[in-house]
């Protein structure tokens, strides 16, 4: 979120300021409808708002067209549950409707469905085949059967049909097949990479660790490796036990989800990791919905330490604060690649790097994707670096690499449009809270299934969301209120007065307020522990 971001007329209680990238795509979507194009592509990386994008876009057809009909589709009942959140949050005013398995609710002017209950006539006939705008939310499935049936009943393909715009990760498909079947143009595209060395996702830190497998004897499946053929060479490797081992060597203790390439994989992988007393689960496609929203909720309160899975996490899951994706299947296949990456590149709170680890075979045939390739980097290159690190480094020596000049251009670009910026988030209670400077703090809390943010200043604390929102939007306004606050210094976590030693007035206000101090105290330390005691005091008071 950024504070020199003109507002886009978002109801007031919803304190949402867009990025400049979003404004950029929502003003390139609508250039595109007003040259007459009709279905087009919105790609951004995992984390960095598609949602919130397209809501911005359905606002600017509410406001010229107020009672126009707006279709969301998805395929999974996740997307379909954070779009929904979303879109109630951008228009309390509106009706929206889930039509869904059991829900249904297809008057509603705003109707969030899933593809598979849509395309069934009886539920397609209750909605209604006029639509002025249609989101696709996954693009990528748009060209199954199903999708196609069902944008046709739309007349999605008619001059005078519904305009679509479709969001995805990754402008493209694994199997190869052509997204013009459907699509007209990509009209915007904020990758991976982009959005890290911009600030808006998080540092990749990326280890490549051996395999001992012949890559070229497994079978292929289109233009990857068969899952079940891949996922029986690896084990034959004794890959679950390498990856226990490379969890423990690179990335110890923290929060990780494991990319497997079979379900038998997956489940001896998180078999071996309880073994060695680290707690982690496995998933799959073939277990209860009940079974997994368990295990899930369990790896989100961090009861779980490691979460393994095959096929099953690599779209509209979310969970911010995954420290380690470990890709233990090799694959060919960019889309894929970035949508498993995507799972740990999130922001949360204290959250600077994602540790990422790569199983890498041997092959003379094919071409791997692994997190360096998709920065002009060779694995050697990230040896003790990060990916952004690397780049600055590489550049210091000099440089040709195209892709690795334009990431810095973009890097250097963004320091005139507010890049997002990591905060010294202090944890308080079950949430968190970050200094605003003479403004207070902001404490960001669980609520329902959001977050809660409120401003503390002494005895006066204003709240700052109404309603719970998703986190990594908290943290987006909280980072704006910082900003208009005057409070980077205070709330830089890499600042150099933090290393300084605790000043005197410091000193006196611990002893005042009867906390405890030492002679070694740093003024980051103390100043955390101020920031701490004011917020707690104020909120009894």
């Amino acid at each position: 979120m950024n504070s020199s971001t003109a507002s886009s007329n978002i109801p007031e209680m919803i304190p949402i300021r867009p990025h400049p990238y979003q404004e950029t795509a929502v003003a390139e979507a609508e250039k595109a409808f007003s040259n007459g194009l009709r279905r087009i592509i919105v790609a951004m990386a995992t984390g960095t708002g598609k949602t919130i994008t397209a809501a911005l876009i359905i606002q600017r057809v509410l406001q010229r067209e107020p009672q126009a009909r707006i279709l969301w589709l998805a395929h999974t009942e996740e997307l379909i549950a954070q779009a929904a959140r979303t879109l109630r949050l951008f228009f309390p005013d509106h009706r929206v409707g889930i039509v869904m398995a059991d829900q249904n609710d297809p008057a509603a002017q705003i109707v969030v469905a899933t593809v598979q209950t849509a395309s069934i006539e009886a539920r397609f006939r209750q909605m209604g085949s006029v639509f002025d705008l249609v989101v696709v939310d996954e693009l990528q499935h748009s060209l199954s059967q199903t999708y196609l049936r069902l944008l046709d009943w739309l007349r999605a393909f008619d001059n005078d049909g519904p305009r679509l715009v479709g969001l995805t990760a990754t402008p493209e498909r694994g199997d190869g097949q052509a997204l013009s079947k459907v699509w007209q143009k990509v009209v915007f595209v904020f990758s991976l990479p982009e959005a890290i060395m911009r600030g808006f996702l998080s540092d990749v830190r990326p280890i490549a660790v051996p395999l001992n497998i012949d890559l070229d004897a497994v079978a292929m499946k289109g233009k990857d490796f068969d899952p079940d053929a891949l996922g029986d060479a690896l084990l034959k490797t004794k890959i679950a036990e390498t990856t226990v081992e490379a969890y423990l060597t690179h990335a110890s203790d923290t929060k990780s989800i494991v990319f497997a390439a079979s379900v038998a994989q997956s489940r001896r992988t998180a078999d071996v990791f309880n073994k060695q007393g680290i707690v982690a689960a496995s998933v799959d496609g073939s277990m209860s919905k009940a079974r997994r929203r368990a295990i899930l909720a369990a790896f989100h309160g961090n009861k779980i330490r490691v979460l393994v899975n095959c096929q099953l996490l690599v779209e509209g899951y979310d969970e911010p604060d995954v420290e380690t994706v470990i890709i233990a299947r090799p694959t060919q296949i960019k889309s894929q690649y970035l949508q498993m990456l995507g799972r740990g590149t999130r922001r949360a709170p204290n959250k600077a790097v994602c540790t990422v680890i790569d199983f890498i075979g041997a092959t003379q045939r094919h071409s791997l994707i692994s997190s360096p390739v998709l920065f002009g980097l060779d694995p050697q290159d990230t040896a003790q670096w990060t990916v952004t690190e690397a780049i600055q480094h590489k550049a210091s020596q000099g440089t040709d690499d195209l892709l690795i000049q334009r990431l810095l251009q973009t890097q250097d670009n963004s320091h005139h449009i507010q890049p997002a910026m990591p905060l010294h988030w202090l944890p308080a209670g079950d949430g968190w809270l970050v200094s605003a400077g003479s403004a207070g703090a902001v404490v960001m809390q669980p609520r329902g299934e959001g977050w809660h943010l409120d401003l503390v200043n002494g005895r006066i604390v204003e709240s700052l969301t109404p309603v719970p929102v998703w986190r990594e939007l908290a943290i987006g306004i909280a980072e704006d209120v910082v900003r208009r606050a005057a409070a980077l210094t205070f709330a830089d976590p890499n600042a150099r007065w933090r290393l300084k030693a605790a000043t005197e007035k410091q000193l006196r206000v611990l002893s005042r307020w009867g906390i405890a101090s030492s002679h070694n105290m740093t003024a980051g330390e103390a100043s955390d522990a101020i920031t701490l005691a004011a917020v707690q005091g104020g909120r009894r008071n």
